[in-house]
């Protein structure tokens, strides 16, 4: 279904006027990631440097955290997260205590965004969040914060946390994620 859709929006994009009632041959992208980069990479470079953070913090996010770590100012990611709702590439959701997150309308997006994301660019990424996450550190988000260290290349420092994140595991009785 999303292929379909994907495929629908890009024929729509390059020409709004598409009678699709005419018999018309529909041209199609050889595979769905395709699709989606092409649009994720039309967008404005303040929307594409928000989706490059938000994939790099996982499937939901919200503006607090984007400020933390993307290097945009405010003035420049609410119109970006705006402009990102409007394409329907992410969607608000409610969150725990009454404020909105965000999260990728499918996981395909945060898929084709990561990879094709430098390896430079992810490294430097997930050291930004790892650090915000350090600011704020609790014992649950162990496991969170040793995947971001690892893929930061901070191997010691993920250690510790993957340590500590089998430790809090094995305190709250779940003996098989310990």
């Amino acid at each position: 279904a999303l292929y379909v859709l994907e495929s629908l929006r890009a024929i729509l994009e390059r020409n709004p006027q598409a009678d699709f009632n005419a018999g018309t041959e529909i041209p199609l992208s050889k595979n769905l990631l395709s699709l989606i980069q092409s649009r994720i990479y039309q967008l404005s470079p303040a929307a594409l440097a928000v989706l490059e953070v938000a994939a790099i913090l996982g499937s939901a996010f919200d503006i607090h955290m984007l400020l933390q770590v993307s290097l945009l100012a405010e003035q420049a990611i609410i119109p970006a997260i705006e402009d990102l709702e409007k394409h329907l590439i992410i969607q608000a959701t409610p969150a725990p205590g009454g404020h909105t997150q965000y999260q990728f309308i499918h996981d395909k997006f945060r898929e084709a965004l990561l990879e094709n994301m430098s390896g430079a660019k992810k490294t430097v990424l997930h050291a930004r969040v790892a650090n915000w996450l350090s600011e704020s550190y609790h014992p649950g988000q162990a496991a969170i914060l040793a995947q971001h260290k690892q893929a930061a290349g901070k191997l010691s420092e993920a250690f510790h946390y993957w340590i500590e994140a089998g430790i809090y595991a094995r305190r709250l009785f779940a003996k098989k994620e310990s």
